[in-house]
């Protein structure tokens, strides 16, 4: 049975069954997300979902008299549980951020490519929570490049330094010859 989820706000909602996700407050524009669909899209946008709300009218949650302090005087409860990790559904993996590697390279390494690999690590977690899955593989790709660049640099600057120092020890042994 396949599960469905909506955002309202940033918060996401569900899941829901078919049957019961017709019933939920969304509407056209709304970000809905499915069991295999790779990203939140417009309700608009995905015929399979868009088809439970043919025919009929999005409803709106029911006001609930507010108490003083702003709470509701009857809980306004989701119907089931927030799954999966933070708020995004399960069957969602977020992309590898790189942070840790990032953090090893600026401290190892190279501080320009790692202070860049890890900016980009940051935002990959930031825009998945989001639902942005294409900008959290974006973030997490840069991510990566920048790292991997780094270290490459890095690896290359000491080969060079070690075979400098070599020279530096076979010059100075050919000079003391004479």
């Amino acid at each position: 049975m396949k599960n469905y989820y909506y955002l309202n706000g940033n918060q996401q909602i569900g899941p829901f069954p078919a049957e019961e996700f017709s019933k939920q407050p969304v509407g056209p524009d709304t970000l809905v997300w499915a069991d295999g669909l790779p990203d939140w899209k417009r309700r608009t946008d995905v015929p399979e979902i868009n088809a439970l709300f043919l025919g009929q009218q999005p409803t709106t949650p029911p006001a609930y008299p507010l108490q003083q302090g702003g709470y509701p005087t009857q809980g306004y409860q989701q119907p089931y549980p927030q799954q999966g990790y933070g708020s995004m559904p399960m069957g969602h993996i977020p992309p590898k951020t790189w942070l840790v590697e990032s953090i090893l390279v600026t401290l190892f390494c190279c501080l320009p490519f790692g202070i860049v690999g890890i900016i980009n690590a940051s935002k990959v977690e930031s825009r998945f929570r989001m639902g942005d899955m294409q900008g959290a593989r974006h973030a997490s790709d840069e991510a990566g490049r920048w790292t991997k660049i780094g270290f490459f640099v890095a690896i290359g600057g000491w080969i060079i330094y070690m075979a400098l120092i070599f020279l530096g020890i076979v010059a100075g042994i050919g000079s003391n010859q004479y």
